[in-house]
């Protein structure tokens, strides 16, 4: 029986593949010439070497927001009253501390980090050895990211980027809560009426003295 031919070992070497708009695949070479190096050399060196940072940021409590989202919609329904001049400055000075607080908390929830990304339709491939893919990998799942992430923020930016966030809880959420509801309360009957309820000064006080324990 004739003796079966044996093949070589295969010298087939795995890739790194990731999107990238022209936009991002211009800087990217852009920083490997600035480095004097090859577009692969260079990609190899970041993936397995590149530094990654931790960022942390606090943000509200959703629903801690939405409580004070709605109090700022009923001090805006009482401002629109007929006799609003009664309780204007009580009402407009607590809606003036209010709104900020909410649309700081919404721009931090659609900060640029959550921006369209870009049309990416152009395909890079770095070739690597299987100790370095599965090095790469290990970064990129460490960090939160595909590899495919990982490899395009790593390259354009020179660093990847663990955004970790952290939700801040808001002291005396129950009364406040309890207070918005009373205001609510108090809000739709105005409403009803045309005219100012009465018995707003305690209310709009106490929710004053909340906002200042949570400064």
């Amino acid at each position: 029986m004739p003796r079966q031919k044996q093949t070589a070992p295969s010298k087939r070497r795995p890739f790194v593949t990731f999107r990238v708009s022209n936009l991002e695949d211009a800087e990217i070479t852009a920083r490997a010439r600035a480095a004097r190096l090859s577009f692969s050399d260079y990609a190899r060196h970041l993936l397995i070497c590149g530094p990654i940072e931790t960022r942390e940021r606090e943000v509200l409590d959703p629903l801690a927001v939405l409580q004070l989202m709605r109090i700022g919609v009923n001090l805006g329904q009482l401002l629109a009253l007929p006799d609003a001049a009664r309780v204007h400055d009580a009402v407009s000075q607590l809606k003036a501390r209010v709104s900020p607080i909410v649309e700081e908390a919404i721009d931090a929830e659609f900060s640029d980090d959550d921006a369209e990304p870009e049309d990416r339709t152009k395909m890079r491939r770095v070739r690597v050895s299987e100790q370095q893919q599965h090095v790469i990998k290990a970064l990129a799942k460490g960090s939160g990211k595909s590899v495919s992430d990982y490899a395009r923020e790593m390259l354009t930016g020179g660093r990847v980027v663990i955004r970790q966030i952290h939700e801040q809880a808001f002291p005396h959420f129950d009364e406040l809560r309890d207070l918005g509801g009373f205001l609510n309360s108090k809000t739709h009957k105005g409403n009803a009426k045309g005219k100012t309820p009465r018995g707003l000064p305690p209310v709009l006080g106490r929710i004053h003295e909340i906002l200042d324990a949570a400064r």
